[in-house]
């Protein structure tokens, strides 16, 4: 199977890409223009670049609900985004099931880097069922690590995990973020 890419319109300078099935072929992205009738045109790579620069300081949210062997295995919440930090600025918790009769200690979320930042420790007597912890609310059973409201390290995901935890079912939880 043979595909051809090719700008039919009077005024480009038009050229033909032949890919045939089942080889591979490289489309340099500084060699790629983007032009429209009013413009002089912008190579592709700026445009992504650009777009990159758009990821930094938008305030983002993850919410998602963990379950108790996700959190037992470490669990990805925010991905790492090569070249960017994960800022956290707030969490809000809801625990579904009992975490307070199992086993385990505390349930963290933090970077996944060999030196983790910590962003919270939240310890499993406060994970009842249907407790809602927030990091706007003062809990004697939750303690915001140097991660809280500060870039974590570079390039790394942050996540959740919670070692030998028991008891409870799941976790909901919701992050409000930025790219810095």
């Amino acid at each position: 199977m043979l595909g051809n890419f090719y700008s039919d319109n009077t005024g480009y300078n038009a050229k033909q890409l032949n890919i045939k099935s089942g080889t591979m072929g490289c489309i340099y992205v500084d060699d790629i223009l983007i032009k429209d009738d009013n413009s002089s045109g912008t190579s592709l790579k700026d445009k992504i670049n650009s777009l990159q620069a758009d990821l930094a300081n938008v305030v983002r949210n993850y919410t998602g609900t963990i379950t108790l062997e996700q959190i037992t295995e470490g669990a990805t919440l925010i991905p790492a985004v090569p070249g960017y930090s994960i800022k956290p600025l707030r969490y809000f918790i809801k625990s579904t099931g009992d975490f307070s009769s199992g086993g385990g200690t505390n349930m963290l979320i933090q970077d996944d880097n060999i030196d983790p930042v910590v962003v919270t420790t939240v310890a499993k007597e406060a994970l009842t069922d249907g407790a809602k912890i927030s990091s706007e609310v003062t809990d004697t059973k939750v303690t915001d690590g140097v991660g809280m409201l500060s870039a974590l390290t570079k390039g790394k995901a942050l996540i959740v995990r919670g070692a030998s935890f028991g008891g409870g079912t799941s976790v909901t939880i919701s992050i409000d973020y930025m790219l810095v």
